[in-house]
């Protein structure tokens, strides 16, 4: 789907994984590329959107069934955006079209991490938990859950 900003919105599929993981180590640190669910990603358990421009992925949203409070949810396990192409809408567009899938989507977002915090609430999403020392580097994780 071409979108009015420019960007080719799609289905990610297995073929996509090694450019996920070039948008997510130049999003995040190739330390982070370890971890990376963009290696899980098979359209099945773990599958997700990309959005294009000029023949490149500049973004990536992945989805999987994840348990939170005793039920099995839609849970976002990875959401990058190239740097260049932050607050131009990219994450956004991402994340409306995964929730427009997946109504009862929740995510784990960096205490500190206050632009996707913003985006999320912009998105109607709420944050219902602080998760204390969840990352690896001791910082705190808010749970947020669409409303």
């Amino acid at each position: 789907m071409q979108l009015s900003s420019g960007l080719l919105l799609r289905l990610a599929d297995p073929s996509d994984r090694w450019r996920l993981a070039l948008v997510e180590a130049r999003s995040f640190g190739w330390d982070r590329l370890l971890m990376g669910y963009w290696s899980r990603l098979d359209g099945r358990k773990v599958r997700g959107w990309v959005a294009g421009a000029g023949g490149s992925i500049v973004g990536y949203v992945l989805v999987e069934q994840r348990a939170w409070q005793g039920r099995s949810r839609p849970y976002v396990p990875g959401l990058g955006v190239l740097p260049a192409w932050r607050r131009r809408g990219c994450g956004g567009v991402l994340m409306r079209q995964a929730l427009g899938v997946h109504r009862a989507l929740w995510l784990h977002v960096r205490a500190g991490n206050y632009p996707a915090r913003n985006l999320y609430a912009r998105l109607g999403m709420c944050e219902t938990a602080r998760i204390s020392g969840f990352y690896a580097n001791g910082e705190d994780a808010i749970v947020v859950e669409a409303a």
